[in-house]
């Protein structure tokens, strides 16, 4: 459903100053220094962006597949119906993250976590009507934030990853949401120059967050077998 990676390039850190004084005869002359600390990240070709998407795409939805027993259908299959058209593509600023750039992998779009009530709500919400066009039981939406900072007076970059998976109507009134997840990595230093594929993967924490991201949904599927209580609710389906 959203395949996206976005993100900061620029932040300003904190600043400090310092004065010494001299005089001259009865005259005190004073001088003050501040300094100021900034990053910036160096600029990334489309091609490096579209490469490093392949590669976390790739990854991830063949590590879901795998853990939760599911096949995974083209994009195309979702991104080529009515009703993903008629989605409009939105990225905002959140609480940790304030977005500058984002990169949505192939077709898929960067979606707002906001919605008209119209089409949250009813038989014919969004997801319901993506389900049944694209021939789907769920819808997976992951977004890689990548977080421009400043760290014992260094650059870096902080990645994070939030997902979640949807399907269908839950009672008359709610889409079911099978699981949510924020994943945070520490912050990694970055090259100041070309920066290649295989750069973005260590900055990104590529290997990291799929190891969370797996440990994860482990651990929803052995929390659902001690709880006797799904089999019933999804027998009222």
């Amino acid at each position: 459903m959203s395949f996206a990676v976005r993100g900061t390039t620029y932040v300003k850190g904190p600043s400090s100053s310092s004065s010494s004084s001299y005089s001259v005869g009865s005259t005190t002359y004073t001088t003050t220094t501040t300094t100021e600390t900034w990053a910036q990240f160096p600029s990334v070709s489309q091609s490096v962006w579209d490469g490093l998407l392949d590669k976390l795409y790739a990854e991830f939805t063949a590590t879901g597949a795998q853990e939760l027993g599911a096949s995974v259908v083209p994009v195309n299959n979702v991104t080529s119906s009515a009703a993903y058209q008629d989605l409009q593509p939105f990225t905002k600023d959140d609480e940790t993250t304030s977005v500058s750039f984002f990169h949505s992998y192939q077709d898929t779009k960067m979606l707002s976590a906001f919605i008209p009530i119209a089409e949250g709500f009813s038989s014919n919400s969004a997801n319901v009507r993506l389900l049944k066009q694209s021939g789907t039981e769920a819808l997976m939406k992951f977004t890689f934030d990548m977080q421009i900072a400043i760290e014992k007076g260094k650059p870096v970059m902080i990645p994070k990853l939030a997902f979640e998976m949807v399907g269908g109507k839950n009672g008359d009134t709610f889409d079911t949401k099978f699981c949510t997840a924020n994943i945070v990595g520490k912050g990694v230093r970055y090259p100041a120059g070309t920066i290649t594929v295989a750069d973005m993967q260590n900055i990104i924490r590529d290997a990291d967050l799929l190891a969370a991201f797996r440990k994860g949904l482990q651990e929803i599927k052995n929390k659902e077998k001690q709880n006797g209580d799904y089999e019933i609710v999804w027998a009222l389906q």
